[in-house]
């Protein structure tokens, strides 16, 4: 057996004994009962079955939905996130988390993309608890399991979580949409939601060169929503600037809707730094 093959392997194990270590976290994603490990596959007592792959990921999804990004726009982020761009945010993370997260601890990371934010968070926390990252893109997902097989990684859809009746200790919710009715479903009594949204100057270089009157952005829809749903607790600013080189910079716009995912070439070289701008939310039922 050559050494990608031991690897596969060890992928897949490993998903197999965390799924048999944390007993009834993962419901079937289509009658809602426990699932459990049945000879390498993901069963339910309805016989609901779904295969567990050898890259180190369960597909829970019950359609052929992928998502609406591209495999490239997961692939720039990972490259973004991998040269420092989110550091500063992942600092401020880091330190609510311990605040709250022991090693008992389910940390669900809704809407992970390609996985960066929850691996660097795993490895800063020195491995506490157990950490569930959720993403509707297989892409994604399948470039999340590269670095790590030491998280749980999921392709399930947002609005219908495989995952039990208040099973989840901490919800991160990073520049993703929420579902607030799943995350009332699965969030314990106790639990806490970490929801990070763009500030209002987030990248205002790239919205002065596309749109010259529209260099701010307001976020106070998506506060105003959260507030509706659940008990804001705090808020945190988190803002800074990010050097660029060319690479970078189109990197950078194939990641932000701003741009459409578009690289816009003639502004390559006008990009030299931009503003990340971020507020942190810490919210409760």
């Amino acid at each position: 057996m050559n050494n990608n093959m031991n690897i596969a392997v060890k992928k897949k194990d490993q998903v197999i004994n965390t799924i048999k270590s944390h007993e009834n976290l993962l419901s079937c994603p289509i009658c809602h009962n426990p699932m459990f490990v049945d000879n390498e596959l993901l069963k339910c007592d309805k016989k609901h079955t779904f295969d567990i792959s050898k890259k180190g990921y369960i597909n829970l999804l019950t359609t052929n939905h992928q998502g609406i990004y591209t495999k490239s726009l997961f692939e720039s982020r990972n490259i973004i996130s991998k040269a420092g761009f989110f550091n500063p945010m992942l600092e401020a993370l880091e330190r609510i988390l311990k605040q709250c997260v022991t090693k008992e601890s389910v940390i669900l990371d809704a809407g992970c993309g390609e996985g960066s934010h929850l691996t660097q968070l795993f490895h800063r926390l020195g491995s506490k608890g157990l950490y569930i990252g959720s993403d509707i893109s297989k892409d994604s997902i399948q470039i999340a399991t590269r670095d790590t097989a030491e998280l749980l990684w999921l392709v399930a859809d947002l609005k219908k979580m495989p995952l039990s009746n208040q099973s989840v200790d901490v919800i991160l919710n990073i520049l993703s949409p929420a579902s607030y009715e799943e995350f009332h479903r699965i969030l314990n009594t106790e639990g806490r939601l970490i929801k990070v949204i763009p500030g209002k100057n987030y990248l205002k270089e790239i919205r002065g060169l596309i749109e010259s009157d529209k260099k701010s952005y307001s976020n106070a829809s998506v506060l105003n929503h959260l507030s509706e749903k659940m008990e804001i607790i705090e808020t945190y600013e988190i803002n800074y600037k990010f050097n660029l080189t060319s690479e970078l910079a189109k990197h950078l716009m194939e990641m932000t809707p701003l741009t459409n995912h578009q690289v816009l070439t003639s502004y390559v070289d006008q990009l030299k730094e931009v503003t990340v701008d971020y507020m942190v939310v810490v919210a409760k039922f």
